[in-house]
């Protein structure tokens, strides 16, 4: 999903909500990103959620290893933006499928009615 859809739908689904990033790390050839979002419901709860992301710092074509040199222009401008999007990101998709929870899992949980979970339980169906 989109960071632009993400941030409507917080809009839309919350009263308020803040993005606060912790944490910015140069690991390796990567740059990392840990933020913890808050959300406030429309019943006066805050909820807060943790997001971690990190993303490969863009190296010119035919680079081979991390140096000042070899970083692509521009990529200390765009990477630490993306990892951060990201990071927001996977924080909000623990908020609900409306967020993306559910895209890569081959079974969602929440649509299975009281009484088939029973069986499944009870009668291993």
């Amino acid at each position: 999903l989109e960071i632009g859809y993400i941030e409507a739908q917080l809009d839309r689904l919350f009263l308020s909500w803040d993005w606060e990033v912790n944490s910015v790390q140069n690991i390796a050839n990567g740059i990392v990103v840990i933020g913890k979002l808050t959300v406030l419901t429309l019943t006066g709860n805050k909820i807060t959620r943790s997001g971690v992301a990190g993303v490969e710092i863009q190296t010119k074509v035919g680079a081979t290893t991390l140096t000042p040199d070899a970083i692509a222009s521009k990529a200390m401008d765009r990477d630490p933006g993306r990892a951060e999007a990201y990071a927001l990101k996977n924080a909000a998709s623990k908020l609900g499928n409306a967020f993306g929870r559910g895209l890569n899992r081959d079974f969602n949980y929440e649509h299975i009615p009281d009484e088939k979970i029973t069986d499944r339980i009870f009668n291993n169906q």
